[in-house]
């Protein structure tokens, strides 16, 4: 009967250590898997949601990211198209003190009439200038918002 009862104890000794191997070898799997050192709460609760909330702050500042580039680009259409009529303007200043300055009446009506096209360019360019299917320039949108926000509010358990 010893004999029995000692082997049965081996056996389950050996069972239960069997048993934890292939429930190590499971988590080392997952770990080797996933790619992380932490792949659940259970592994370790406070690196997990360090990890997680790292994450969640790495997504937030991609979308901070993305909303700063997309503005940028906003930005640099409407400035094209300003410069643009910057630049007309300038030359309309030019021509009306050239038309100050002409003694003949067919002069003036030239120069006059540069300035009409110019003026018409410059109507086309404010209807015309769009970014993203919203018209920059033309004076119906006199407010707008972009969020880039920082997610620095956020304080890591250490």
């Amino acid at each position: 009967m010893s004999y029995l009862s000692s082997l049965n104890a081996s056996t389950l000794l050996a069972q239960s250590s069997l048993t934890k191997g292939t429930e190590r070898a499971a988590v080392s799997m997952e770990r080797l898997s996933t790619g992380l050192a932490v792949a659940s709460a259970k592994d370790d609760p406070s690196a997990y949601y360090a990890g997680s909330t790292l994450g969640a702050r790495i997504a937030w500042e991609a979308l901070a990211t993305k909303n700063i580039s997309d503005t940028s680009s906003l930005l640099n259409a409407a400035d094209g198209a300003i410069e643009q009529v910057k630049t007309m303007l300038q030359r309309i200043r030019v021509l009306a003190m050239q038309a100050a300055n002409a003694t003949a009446e067919l002069d003036r009506n030239l120069l006059q009439a540069e300035v009409d096209q110019l003026t018409s360019e410059i109507d086309r360019l404010t209807q015309t200038t769009v970014y993203n299917g919203q018209r920059l320039l033309n004076g119906e949108q006199d407010h707008r918002q972009f969020h880039a926000v920082s997610y620095t509010h956020l304080t890591l358990p250490t």
